[in-house]
């Protein structure tokens, strides 16, 4: 372990450890000094008495079948745990506003890639044409919420500061420019 990055973790905080068997080393050795700094702890591992789970605020177990191959926690643990991974992010992408109607609305457009996905955000949210989206974008160096709120009908800086005063929650911030 790094331990300027141990270091650096403590009180706010959230590490998750993964690891199949529940004792392998590193994540182990991480969960432990980042509990002892103070920062709250996530094991993910697929045995039932994994010894990470000892050190877990959160203990996830997933109970997954002997592997085909043996020897191998690459196929089914592996799987499992980018699933629950998966899921863990877009739970937290939910709950921390980033997410409106199904749509990644928590997100710089800083390709061409992500600025046609922004757009059709964009403009599905506002309901405005690709040209009005892209141009909210634009003026918003890409990003999703405020050039939203623009194509909404306000400026770049009313948007910024609807946004700061709802914690960034873009459907707060919507419902207060129709009160």
């Amino acid at each position: 372990i790094h331990q300027a990055t141990v270091d650096g973790l403590g009180r706010g905080d959230l590490v998750i450890a993964v690891t199949a068997s529940g004792s392998t080393s590193y994540p182990m050795a991480l969960a432990g000094e980042a509990r002892r700094n103070g920062a709250r702890i996530v094991a993910v591992a697929c045995n039932r008495d994994a010894p990470i789970f000892a050190v877990a605020d959160v203990a996830i177990c997933l109970a997954t079948p002997a592997e085909l191959i043996a020897g191998s926690t690459r196929m089914g643990a592996g799987t499992a745990q980018k699933v629950t991974l998966n899921l863990l992010s877009t739970l937290a992408a939910i709950r921390l506003g980033e997410v409106h109607d199904g749509m990644m609305v928590g997100l710089t457009a800083d390709n061409a890639k992500l600025r046609a996905r922004a757009a059709a955000i964009v403009g599905a949210i506002a309901d405005v044409d690709d040209g009005a989206a892209m141009e909210s974008l634009r003026q918003t160096d890409g990003a999703v919420k405020p050039a939203v709120l623009m194509a909404l009908g306000i400026t770049h800086h009313q948007a910024q500061r609807l946004l700061d005063d709802t914690q960034g929650n873009l459907r707060a911030a919507i419902a207060r420019l129709t009160e």
